[in-house]
């Protein structure tokens, strides 16, 4: 791996990513949505808005983070 890393002028892990990515895709494995992705942004923003406009302490309780 690292001659032909060498041979590539890429790292040893840009190959593996580059395997994996190429074994993926030959399966058909779902990719992840970027709408999906987009929540969660919004999701941490509403979070940290409600935290500056509220007191310190949090409205919400861990197991809720897991109901998402």
């Amino acid at each position: 791996m690292k001659k032909k890393a060498a041979e590539l002028g890429v790292t040893e892990a840009e190959l593996v990513r580059e395997a994996l990515d190429s074994q993926i895709y030959k399966i058909g494995y779902p990719k992840r949505s970027a709408g999906k992705w987009q929540e969660e942004v919004q999701f941490i923003k509403d979070r940290m808005t409600k935290k500056q406009n509220s007191s310190n302490q949090r409205e919400w309780k861990r197991d809720d983070l897991y109901d998402r």
